[in-house]
């Protein structure tokens, strides 16, 4: 059974300004066996997707670059 994350704060960029940069990625879950990711670098961050596939194992994928610096 795939475990429990933390949910963080990522849907805006005002909430992911609050967070620190480090090398583990930010997670939203979207269901059981499926996340959506945002790691943070000092330059700006990077969408994540993961993926519970089992007996301990998950995928995990860069799948983009986030609007961090964006000017809308």
């Amino acid at each position: 059974m795939a475990r429990t994350r933390a949910e963080a704060q990522i849907t805006t960029r005002n909430a992911r300004r609050q967070l620190k940069p480090r090398k583990k990625a930010y997670w939203r879950s979207l269901g059981p066996n499926a996340a959506i990711g945002y790691r943070r670098r000092p330059r700006g961050g990077f969408w994540m997707a993961g993926e519970y596939l089992g007996e301990g194992r998950y995928r995990e994928e860069q799948i983009g670059v986030a609007d961090d610096h964006l000017d809308v």
